[in-house]
């Protein structure tokens, strides 16, 4: 029977040590990006999250607090400052502990210096997003439109690049802020400057203006599409038509 007692406690001890190690993997998943869920045993990123910590049966990591990670953090950021993804670590543990201006300098650090600058810039965007700071998030948004094709499009339709989507989701911003007009046909104009081939945001521009009953501006609009695509003859006599 104490043998029997014995066994039951190293088990009800192991099963404890699994569940508190689950908690604190599930807890440390949702605050680091996917690739940090596979962190290389022992290393300094890992070392600057996680420390072991005593339970029944043995011991597990578990995540540091902010107040732990973020100087530990900084002291890999002296002896490698040129690597990105520190940065972006930093910036999210900055945000944890509710330190926005540092988060904000480390999210345009991390854009700054990664190799895949349009997601970085993305990465910005996003903390501009959860800051509710339309106009910001906009500019980041409006940087990546700008920005040249990665080599993985080259054969991706126009309307699902990232440049692509970084212009629709600039004027879906504008729209949920009622930001004002000026912002959107900033956006609109930038949109065609980079897509001057696709139709469709030449069709789009001249909608906007003529729901904000901008009858000039419309006009312009149609002479715009004309000159860039001289053999449609359809699309100009629809929106004429509109326009009376």
């Amino acid at each position: 029977m104490k043998c029997f007692r014995s066994v039951m406690q190293r088990r009800r001890a192991f099963v404890v040590a699994l569940a508190v190690c689950g908690a604190f993997v599930i807890t440390a998943g949702g605050a680091l990006p996917d690739w940090m869920i596979n962190l290389e045993a022992k290393s300094a990123v890992e070392n600057a999250f996680f420390r072991l910590m005593a339970v029944p049966g043995g011991a597990v990591l578990g995540r540091r607090p902010p107040a732990e990670t973020r100087p530990a953090l900084a002291e890999l950021i002296k002896s490698k400052p040129n690597e990105a993804e520190l940065y972006s670590l930093r910036a999210l543990e900055d945000e944890q502990a509710l330190e926005f201006d540092a988060a904000e300098s480390d999210w345009k650090q991390f854009a700054q210096k990664a190799q895949d600058k349009g997601a970085a810039s993305l990465a910005l965007a996003d903390f501009y997003h959860r800051r509710v700071r339309p106009a910001d998030e906009i500019r980041a948004l409006s940087a990546v439109g700008q920005m040249p094709a990665p080599a993985g499009e080259s054969f991706t339709p126009a309307a699902q690049q990232r440049s692509w989507k970084a212009f629709d989701r600039s004027l879906q911003v504008a729209q949920a802020h009622a930001l004002s007009r000026d912002v959107s046909v900033t956006q609109l104009k930038a949109w065609i400057a980079r897509y001057p081939r696709e139709r469709s945001v030449y069709v789009r521009h001249f909608q906007f203006l003529l729901e904000q009953k901008d009858a000039s501006g419309a006009q312009q609009a149609i002479a715009e599409y004309q000159k860039a695509f001289p053999d449609d003859t359809v699309f100009p006599v629809k929106a004429k038509a509109l326009l009376n």
